[in-house]
């Protein structure tokens, strides 16, 4: 059996004049500029969250209200869980209703989804809430994993409308 020839590859031995090094200082210099740049071009703010367009900042601001009660519903709930469950389970049906009374208002289809989001993780929390009715200490650290998923969700439509 015959091995294919290798081509010789030549190694060049590094320049140290002064044309290499202040290429490589610019290009360093650039890249972050670059990156910049394409970021803002985007319209992504560098820190992994989307922001809102006019028109659906337009829309935040208008439910901006109503997103600042159900914010105060969900950062309530670590402190009625396991004590006051059905203080809990009443706060995660209020919150339920004002997040799917807003999906049904707004049109911008990113702040919609979002909502969806938030309705979802309030559906799921209200779900393991009652399946822990009867041993509520037991069942604490899921429901408080729930509320954690909840506050992110919360959070991620707050970080978007930019409140």
């Amino acid at each position: 059996m015959r091995f294919p020839a290798f081509p010789q590859v030549r190694l060049r031995e590094p320049r140290h004049d002064c044309c290499d090094t202040e290429r490589m200082i610019t290009s360093r210099r650039l890249s972050p500029a670059l990156l910049a740049v394409g970021l803002v071009l985007t319209g992504c703010s560098g820190d992994g969250s989307e922001k809102a367009d006019a028109g659906a900042i337009t829309e935040c601001q208008n439910i901006a209200s109503e997103l600042q009660q159900i914010g105060d519903d969900v950062s309530s709930l670590p402190g009625k869980i396991p004590g006051d469950l059905a203080g809990a389970e009443e706060t995660v049906k209020s919150a339920i209703g004002r997040a799917g009374g807003l999906s049904d208002t707004v049109t911008d289809p990113e702040l919609r989804a979002k909502l969806s989001t938030l309705t979802d993780s309030l559906s799921d929390l209200q779900k393991k809430a009652d399946n822990a009715a009867s041993d509520p200490v037991g069942n604490a650290s899921a429901l408080l994993k729930s509320v954690s998923n909840t506050s992110t969700a919360y959070n991620e439509l707050k970080d978007y409308c930019g409140v």
